[in-house]
Formats: C-alpha cells, structure tokens, sequence
C-alpha cells in the first residue's frame, strides 16, 4: 500500500503554513510510519530570530497531524543538528524534501553510503506559492 515503510523530514514547524502542509501529506502518503525531526529551541535559533518553544511546537505539530487523521502513525524525537536519525538509523527507508532542502538529503545519501549504509529514497514535493507568488517559508511567514 506505501512506497516505503519508514520515511523521515525535519523541521522548525513555527506556525504549520501550506508548505508544511504539503510536505506532511506527501510524507504519510508514500510512508507507513514517519519520523518527524522538529528543531531544538538551540538548534531553531541559529536559523530564525523568533521562534516558539520546542514543546508548544511540539504540541501545535501534534495537534495537527491527529486531527489530519494520522495518529498512530509518527514520533517527533528533537533535531539539535542538519542530519538527526539519518545517519544512525539503519531502517529508513526515505526522507522528504523541498527543492530548498535536496541538496541537504544528496549529502546525506553520501554520508550513509560512505558508511556502508542504504541510500534514502528521496521524494521532493514542489515549492509552494502564496497569492503574491512568494515561496511560502517559516523565513518568509
């Protein structure tokens, strides 16, 4: 029924917008269970100026995902730095991706195969637009 059995994506999820949207339905739509790196408080402010805390984060991204319908079917762990569980996780078998965050999951693929480990499928979504045909960002919200 799924692509794949065990798919990752991370982020800051300061305020769910339509790209996370976007990425969240592509992630449970081609994975039966998902791992959701969500950035430490530390680790969020090295990136954005303002950020809510990692438990309020936590809880809204939650919130979220239970009333979409995906109970049951993900664990948030913090993400303190770019990579997470992907070079520690032997069982992965994909990762989620914009066109902003590829080059990221490329590396990470060269990473884990220099360690002798399976390379991530990858599965890019498209940008998505606002009305005023501005990348829809937490940098640009």
């Amino acid at each position: 029924m799924f692509k794949y059995k065990l798919v990752c994506f991370g982020g800051t999820f300061n305020g769910i917008h339509a790209g996370h949207e976007t990425l969240i339905k592509k992630a449970f739509e081609v994975g039966e269970f998902i791992v959701i790196g969500l950035t430490t408080d530390s680790y969020a402010g090295m990136k954005f100026d303002s950020v809510k805390k990692y438990d309020e984060r936590k809880a809204a991204l939650e919130d979220y995902l239970n009333a979409a319908g995906f109970s049951g079917r993900y664990d948030i762990s913090p993400l303190s730095e770019p990579y997470g569980i992907t070079l520690t996780n032997r069982k992965l078998d994909a990762i989620v991706v914009s066109d902003e965050t590829i080059r990221s999951a490329m590396e990470i693929n060269r990473l884990r195969r220099a360690m002798g480990m399976n390379e991530l499928g990858i599965v890019k979504i498209e940008m998505v637009y606002d009305k005023d045909s501005k990348k829809v960002s937490s940098r640009n919200s």
